[in-house]
């Protein structure tokens, strides 16, 4: 039955989040109550006017796109602003000038790039691109950039050579694999 098989959902990891509309025979206070308390979108009891079935249906469908809708907006604008804080200082060398223009395809958040003042007049540049452009992708570039930039400005710190600090951002990337 429907309060079993909401039960059964609710048990399941990847099902507690699907929206639920019970549609029933059992019409007693008790039985609202228990559908109620287990999280359903909305109770119908029978008989039911099929046009009210389906309308509310589909206001339960257009919550849930909103839903969704706001939050890709509120995570896109938390990524924005993060993305924001990782843009590379364009380093001022004299007789140099450095442009740079990173357009992402999809959902910003999954590109990396910066540069690193080496030693006088020597600029290293990175450039990485996370792949994928799902959510996970999503949350794992933004902390990963954050990470990624902070090893190689610990590694050129105190290293010139580009193929020494290539080398020490390898040894203490894969000191974080083990």
């Amino acid at each position: 039955d429907g309060i079993e098989l909401r039960k059964a959902l609710l048990g399941r990891e990847g099902y507690k989040s699907i929206p639920f509309l019970f549609l029933t025979a059992r019409d007693q206070p008790e039985d609202m109550m228990t559908g109620l308390l287990l999280g359903v979108d909305d109770y119908l009891t029978k008989p039911v006017i099929p046009g009210v079935l389906v309308q509310k249906a589909r206001n339960l469908v257009e919550r849930c796109r909103a839903s969704e809708g706001r939050s890709r907006q509120e995570l896109q604008q938390a990524v924005e602003s993060v993305t924001a804080q990782l843009q590379p200082e364009v380093p001022r060398l004299q007789g140099l000038s450095f442009v740079h223009r990173c357009e992402p395809l999809g959902v910003r958040g999954g590109d990396y790039c910066d540069y690193i003042e080496l030693a006088d007049r020597i600029v290293g540049f990175a450039l990485g691109d996370v792949m994928g452009k799902k959510w996970g992708a999503w949350f794992f570039s933004v902390a990963y950039v954050g990470y990624l930039r902070s090893v190689i400005r610990s590694a050129s710190a105190s290293l010139t050579a580009p193929a020494a600090v290539i080398s020490r951002i390898n040894d203490l990337l894969w000191q974080d694999l083990r």
